[in-house]
């Protein structure tokens, strides 16, 4: 599973991918919508 974090402060979204233990949740790839756009495709 994959995770999309958006938002427009870069230190609420590097604090989500630190302080969450997303690997525990079964995510595999955190992604920041600053570095996704263009890499992402819904299916």
């Amino acid at each position: 599973m994959k995770v999309l974090i958006a938002d427009d402060d870069v230190y609420t979204r590097e604090g989500l991918v630190e302080a969450i233990e997303w690997r525990r949740l079964g995510i595999q790839e955190i992604l920041q919508a600053v570095v996704a756009v263009g890499q992402v495709h819904p299916s």
